[in-house]
């Protein structure tokens, strides 16, 4: 069976640690797209502090 490949990082699929097991993260850059639970964090995350600074967050 092959493993799926993250097209992001080049990382396994859903994780290193256990390839193939389940599936991984959907993309939020284009909602099609499965990546791995790393790549999933980091664009939530990414997303997350944009969000932040638009609203004008943290700034008196």
């Amino acid at each position: 069976m092959k493993k799926p490949i993250c097209p992001n990082c080049g990382g396994y699929i859903p994780n290193n640690e256990t390839p193939g097991a389940y599936m991984g993260a959907l993309s939020r850059r284009d909602n099609e797209t499965e990546i791995c639970s790393d790549c999933g964090t980091r664009e939530a995350m990414e997303d997350y502090i944009l969000s932040m600074k638009q609203s004008g967050y943290g700034q008196n």
